[in-house]
């Protein structure tokens, strides 16, 4: 790692994003913001079942309601296997909440599937159709005391909204709509004047002249100053200022002296900036108006070298689709032959190399990800295996493809392309086995004996910044040999990698993404469950059952039984505190053979207070 830069991770990310993305870009802005000092969460302790005739009324009888927390989905979801008849019903959602004094209240959706229907104390106040974008609610009519809030929710796939297509099947889609509230809510008071609506619009990001054009947009017309700050780390940067024409309720200002701005590159990815000024630097026509076509590339064909179409004269190309299973196989999995999962990789290092060796093609990317639970064509079991991760976001092979690419200085990187494990391959992984890594040279060693250096496959990928590397690993049957892999840059030794042959010493890995969690009912985090080596590389040849449970004040969001054999030797569950005060939460996994681990989370109001896994 360069410098003492500190990598921002997936949750730590997203909390920064949606602060600076939903932020006050305008001083006193409400509208479809974040909620401010007088809203609160309303994720915890909502009643929930199945629609009935009067389940909206102020005095309907909850008792056979079941007590759930936001975000929720009305059926139970394992990662492979769902059913679209659990989801497709009306369902009602109920809530509870005590108002100090009466006033204007507003409550904000941040997605209901598929269609919503809003009541506040046995009134309808407000519907809403689609379940991909947040909604705003008035509440007139919130009394001192106790009020009710009741959401019914329509999951059917009958309903004509958009991507439903009601006259087919919920296949016909390449992804499932579970039913639910499935984003988090809030509800506050509103002011007697809001701002309604905020654009900001970034103005020649790649000058020095940089700058932010604002229009902002009031409820109604008043006497208003409005003023836009930028800023970024904390520290204001720049600010703009407009009267509000008389009578009007739209005003437009521009926020200029931005060139000390950090912008956001791949290279360097700063974190996100309040105003929303940020650079797409990564792109190669960025900061024009250039006309691109926009398009996924399927004519690869299985059997066939690859190929990606020849972009059309005098127009850039974007791959926004490639690879895929339409490229290769069915489906790549962990527990796949390794000769598949290679190929995963191989495939999407050369539909990246044919891109970056014609500068028509101003992109590509390739699909997908994640694999994702889709009824659609080519799909296994009711989910597609596309991914370079699977659908707990742990890597798979082809993951070291893109990870290899970045620049050695900010992260080494020397990841075989193959299993240390000499279960499914007794002699080794062979001649030319594949090593991703973004190194100037690769030491190899068995045992702590040289075994020589890994050649580069440049000739393969003449066009990467960083082409992987070819080593030849057959081994004596009968021997398990431990693997090293040392990486050099610039002469330096930069990353030293230890693989282990013996499965006498593995090891069951329980690891938190955030060790620390807000008791605020919204707030979660990932546990990942894999069987290791002794050097804590996934053993994807693992199998058994592995049992979960959680102790403490909070939710275990996934399967409380996992089967290492369907995933690979590796799964994740998420842990989801209650709303309430600070705690701790331990959760334990159990294998036949592996025995036992625990990971060890602590919840507070501010989310510092450190935890720990084994």
């Amino acid at each position: 790692m360069a410098g003492d830069e500190r990598r921002l991770s997936r949750r730590g990310f997203l909390a920064a994003g949606g602060a600076a993305l939903l932020g006050a870009v305008v001083a006193g802005s409400a509208g479809l913001a974040a909620p401010g000092p007088d809203s609160g969460l309303l994720t915890d302790f909502w009643l929930f079942g199945r629609y009935a005739d009067g389940c909206t009324d102020a005095g309907f009888d909850e008792a056979g309601l079941d007590p759930v927390q936001l975000p929720h989905c009305v059926a139970p979801l394992s990662w492979t296997g769902w059913d679209p008849a659990s989801w497709q019903d009306r369902w009602i959602y109920r809530k509870h909440f005590t108002a100090t004094t009466a006033g204007r209240y507003r409550a904000r959706f941040d997605g209901v599937m598929t269609n919503a229907a809003v009541y506040l104390n046995g009134t309808l106040v407000a519907s809403h159709e689609g379940g991909y974008l947040p909604f705003e609610v008035e509440l007139p009519g919130v009394a001192e005391g106790d009020n009710t809030l009741a959401v019914v929710v329509d999951g059917r796939w009958a309903l004509d909204v958009p991507p439903n297509l009601p006259g087919a099947s919920p296949a016909v889609l390449d992804f499932y709509q579970p039913a639910g509230i499935y984003r988090p809510a809030t509800i506050g008071t509103v002011p007697r004047t809001r701002i309604t609506d905020v654009f900001a619009c970034p103005v020649d990001v790649l000058s020095l002249g940089r700058s932010l054009h604002v229009r902002c947009e009031l409820e109604r017309a008043v006497p208003a100053q409005v003023t836009a700050s930028v800023r970024q780390a904390g520290r204001e940067l720049a600010r703009g200022s407009a009267s509000m024409p008389a009578g009007g309720t739209a005003v437009e200002l521009d926020v200029r002296g931005l060139d000390g701005v950090r912008l956001w590159d791949v290279a360097d990815p700063a974190r996100p900036t309040s105003g929303a000024l940020a650079s797409t630097t990564g792109a190669r026509y960025a900061g024009g108006d250039v006309e691109i076509l926009a398009y996924n590339d399927y004519t690869a064909r299985r059997g066939a070298p690859f190929r990606l179409r020849p972009p059309r004269p005098g127009v850039p190309y974007l791959v926004t689709e490639a690879i895929g299973t339409l490229a290769g196989v069915r489906a790549y999995r962990r527990t796949d032959p390794p000769a598949t999962r290679q190929l995963q990789a191989e495939l999407h290092a050369k539909a990246h190399d044919l891109a970056a060796a014609d500068d028509r093609y101003c992109g590509l990317l390739a699909w997908c990800a994640f694999d994702y639970p889709s009824g659609w064509q080519r799909s296994v079991g009711g989910s597609k295996f596309a991914g370079v991760a699977d659908i707990f976001r742990i890597a798979k092979p082809a993951a070291a493809f893109y990870a290899s690419q970045g620049p050695p200085d900010v992260r080494a990187v020397a990841e075989p392309g193959f299993d240390w494990d000499f279960t499914a391959q007794p002699a080794g992984p062979g001649r030319g086995a594949t090593i991703w890594s973004n190194c100037d040279r690769l030491a190899v060693f068995l045992d702590d004996r040289p075994v020589g250096d890994a050649r580069s496959r440049r000739a393969d990928f003449p066009h990467l910044p960083h082409p992987p590397f070819a080593v030849d690993l057959v081994v004596p049957r009968g021997q398990r040999p431990q693997l090293r892999i040392d990486g050099y840059a610039g002469g330096r030794l930069v990353v030293s990698r230890r693989f282990s042959g013996d499965r006498s010493r593995d090891v069951l890995g329980c690891t938190p993404d955030d060790p620390s969690l807000r008791a605020d009912g919204g707030d979660a985090t990932r546990v990942v469950i894999a069987a290791t080596d002794r050097f804590g590389t996934v053993r994807a040849g693992t199998t058994g059952a592995v049992s979960v449970a959680l102790a403490g004040p909070g939710e275990l969001i996934g399967d409380a039984k996992l089967d290492f054999g369907a995933t690979g030797g590796a799964a994740a569950v998420w842990v989801r505190p209650f709303a309430g005060p600070p705690g701790t939460l331990v959760l334990t996994a159990r294998h036949d053979t592996l025995g036992t681990a625990t990971a060890t989370i602590t919840t507070t109001a501010t989310g510092k207070t450190a935890g720990t896994g084994s």
